[in-house]
């Protein structure tokens, strides 16, 4: 839950925090595919 608040607050930003949110997405590069699976399964029914 935590990653999730985390991951959505990262990606909702705008403006100075572009920046951010670009490290953000280069950071969910770096993660494996069941990580990533799990992010989506708990943002999805929310």
């Amino acid at each position: 839950m935590a990653t999730m608040m985390a991951c959505n607050s990262k990606l909702l930003r705008d403006g100075e925090e572009d920046k951010k949110r670009e490290e953000f997405m280069e950071e969910l590069n770096g993660f494996d595919t069941e990580t990533l699976t799990a992010i989506l399964k708990l943002t999805k029914f929310r």
